[in-house]
């Protein structure tokens, strides 16, 4: 038991020190980088604070993957404030959410299990299964609804930001549903990082008391491989059951940062994965 106490010690001071670093460094880009932005005009200015923030975000998640073999982080938040100047950002982990692109294979065709998962995580959060139709349609690229009225106005094309789901979801409902979705990554679930209601959602079989127990078996010691998840009991065949849909180590993530001068402040979104050892942009809106 103290050999396993001493090596989940070992593990949480490793990832202290790769975010306190974070910090440092953080403190460190934002200072220089405010110094050289005083030579443009405040638009300006912030963009480019902005824009090296998503850099040291990447960088972040780089150190962080290139050191572990699993991820166990669902955000990291940084924050500093040199002079007038407040820059911040918050890290997230994508594959600890559910990618709705995922609903439609790249052919067009629905994907079965990505379909009723999504179902299944609706009915954990009350909110009506027939949803997941209507979204379906919006993205695919055939003009057959599978609900009334569910090919009007569709996109019929995958979303680039989840603020298109507005035209999905009565804004209650998307309140409700935002925390577990995302539109980036490779619609696997990293089973170190996701929330309750997903992790029961990823097997029909999944029961609350067992979800829960995931949980609180990586609260002691991250999944490292997937073969420890099967040595969680009740875990040995719907494990397998669903390899495919899961993982542990996460390679998708989004960046909320925001930089702050007087009354003036402007924000930006980032979303990238982590390919081939570099940071791949995905997506980048400022406003």
């Amino acid at each position: 038991m103290s050999n396993k106490k001493g090596y989940v010690l070992v593990i949480v001071l490793l990832i202290l020190a790769v975010t306190t670093a974070a910090v440092v460094q953080f403190a460190g880009t934002v200072y220089g980088y405010v110094n050289t932005a005083n030579n443009f005009n405040e638009s300006e200015r912030m963009s480019l604070l902005l824009k090296s923030a998503y850099l040291l975000a990447a960088e972040r998640a780089l150190a962080l993957s290139s050191q572990f073999s699993f991820s166990s982080q669902r955000e990291i938040a940084l924050e500093e404030k040199i002079e007038d100047t407040t820059v911040g950002l918050l890290l997230r982990d994508n594959n600890s959410r559910f990618n709705v692109n995922s609903l439609v294979f790249r052919n067009g065709l629905m994907n079965e299990n990505g379909y009723n998962i999504f179902k299944r995580l609706l009915r954990e959060l009350r909110i009506d299964e027939a949803y997941a139709d209507r979204l379906v349609d919006f993205i695919d690229p055939d003009k057959i609804p599978r609900v009334p009225d569910g090919e009007s106005n569709a996109k019929n094309y995958f979303l680039f930001s989840l603020s298109e789901l507005g035209y999905i979801f009565p804004e209650d409902v998307l309140k409700t549903a935002l925390p577990y979705l995302t539109v980036f990554g490779d619609g696997t679930i990293n089973v170190n990082t996701a929330d309750v209601p997903l992790l029961k959602a990823l097997h029909r079989d999944m029961t609350t008391a067992l979800a829960e127990r995931l949980r609180e078996v990586r609260e002691g010691k991250p999944f490292e491989r997937m073969a420890d998840l099967l040595k969680v009991p009740g875990m040995e065949r719907i494990g397998i059951d669903m390899s495919d849909a899961i993982k542990v180590k996460s390679n998708s993530f989004s960046a909320a940062i925001k930089a702050e001068r007087n009354d003036f402040a402007e924000t930006a979104e980032a979303g990238f994965d982590l390919n081939g050892g570099r940071a791949v942009l995905k997506y980048w809106r400022e406003q």
